[in-house]
C-alpha cells in the first residue's frame, strides 16, 4: 500500500524546495535578517513536518505528549484459527508461527506478515485511541498470497495498551471464511526484512 503520509512528505519538501530555489534564482532581496528569514519559512516548516512525522514524535518528552503508541518493529508470535473456520481437515489448525513487520510514522501505519505458508501486506489501515484510556486499536485490511500463488483478502484488528507496548493481541478474519486470534511480542525495531526466511533468521534465538 502506498502511504499517503509519504506522498505528503515528498510533496511538501519538493514544493518548498522549489519555492526557495525560485526566490534565490530571482534574486529576491529583503531588508533585514527577519524579513529574509520569512522568505524561507515555508521551506523550514515543511522540513520540520517531515522530521516530526518520521522521527521526532518518537523522541524524549514528545513521545509522552503525542497520542500515538509506538508500534514500529519486528514482532513474533502466533495465529490461532477459531473453531468453525473453513480449513480442510488436513490443513493447518495452528498455532501458526507468524512474524509481523510494522512500519510507522506519526500519520501512517503499514504492516506485513509472514508465515511458513504465506505472506501479506496491508492495503488500508487506521489507528484509533480508546476514549478515556491509554489503549489503542489498529485496524487494517490486507492482501495475502500463499506459496501456491492463491490470493485472498482479509481484515485484522490489533489492540495495544500504552504508548510503548511490548505485546499485542488481536483478531483476524478472511474472505475464505476463516478467522482467529493473534498474539505477538516485540523482537526489536528493525523493519528491513523482506521474506519469511530473512525474518526467521533475524529472530532466531530472540
Amino acid at each position: 500500500m502506498k502511504s499517503p503520509a509519504r506522498t505528503v512528505q515528498v510533496t511538501a519538501v519538493v514544493v518548498s524546495g522549489l519555492y526557495a530555489a525560485v526566490l534565490f534564482l530571482a534574486g529576491v532581496q529583503l531588508q533585514g535578517g527577519i524579513k529574509q528569514g520569512l522568505v524561507y519559512l515555508p521551506s523550514v516548516l515543511a522540513v520540520l513536518v517531515v522530521v516530526f512525522d518520521k522521527w521526532l514524535w518518537k523522541w524524549g518528552m514528545i513521545k509522552k505528549i503525542v497520542p500515538r503508541p509506538r508500534l514500529d518493529g519486528t514482532w513474533k508470535g502466533t495465529l490461532v484459527p477459531a473453531e468453525g473456520s473453513h480449513i480442510p481437515e488436513t490443513g493447518n489448525w495452528g498455532p501458526i508461527a507468524a512474524y509481523f513487520i510494522i512500519e510507522q510514522s506519526f500519520w501512517s501505519v503499514n504492516v506485513r506478515m509472514f508465515t511458513g505458508e504465506s505472506s501479506s501486506h496491508s492495503r488500508t489501515a487506521i489507528l484509533e485511541k480508546a476514549p478515556g484510556a491509554d489503549t489503542y486499536t489498529f485496524s487494517y485490511t490486507y492482501e495475502n498470497v500463499t506459496h501456491g500463488s492463491s490470493r485472498h483478502i482479509g481484515a485484522g484488528e490489533i489492540h495495544a495498551a500504552g504508548r510503548r507496548p511490548r505485546r499485542l493481541e488481536g483478531q483476524y478474519i478472511t474472505d475464505r471464511f476463516t478467522k482467529g486470534d493473534l498474539e505477538v511480542r516485540l523482537v526489536d525495531r528493525g523493519v528491513g526484512h523482506g521474506s519469511y526466511a530473512e525474518v526467521v533468521e533475524h529472530c532466531k534465538d530472540k
